[in-house]
């Protein structure tokens, strides 16, 4: 008897972009920096002009904090 496989509901927009968000919160600044806007909205399927601005914020909002 196989074993039945059920399919993994997908995330929606606010969730994904909520992941998103808290990665980019939580990680280094070395890897706030290396991160690529394009890389990030494959992986957490978010449009890439919203990664882009979520990376760009988070990257002047920790310049701010170090100043």
């Amino acid at each position: 008897m196989k074993p039945r496989h059920h399919a993994k509901p997908e995330m929606t927009v606010a969730q994904s972009t909520l992941q998103l968000q808290t990665l980019l919160i939580g990680c280094s600044d070395a890897a706030l920096h290396a991160f690529d806007a394009d890389y990030l909205s494959r992986c957490y399927k978010v449009k890439p002009m919203v990664a882009m601005k979520m990376l760009r914020d988070q990257r002047e909002h920790r310049r701010e904090r170090q100043s």
